[in-house]
């Protein structure tokens, strides 16, 4: 996939209220075998601004200029290497 419609794909799945992470499992709670299953969002947007969490966390407005300078500055990756990395959550937060 090329960048540009990598990141494209990014952007409209974030207008649409996507969000993108990993799955998760936290299963060490006082060494029980208790798993607990979750989705960490590294990347969502809301009131015009992409939101990202990556060794820290911050906002940037919502266009493709800033969604691409968060990929590589922030993430250090491409948005085609961004989507082989994170999943997107198909539960938008849009009702």
């Amino acid at each position: 996939m090329e960048n540009n419609i990598a990141l494209r794909e990014i952007m409209e799945s974030l207008k649409a209220g996507y969000s993108f992470g990993m799955d998760m499992v936290w299963n060490n709670y006082e060494n029980k075998p208790y798993r607990f299953p979750y989705f960490s969002t590294v990347l969502s947007a809301s009131f015009g601004l992409i939101h990202w969490t990556h060794y820290g966390s911050s906002a940037n407005k919502c266009n493709l200029r800033e969604l691409a300078w968060i990929i590589s500055a922030i993430f250090k990756t491409t948005p085609c290497e961004f989507l082989k990395t994170y999943i997107r959550n198909d539960k938008s937060m849009i009702a």
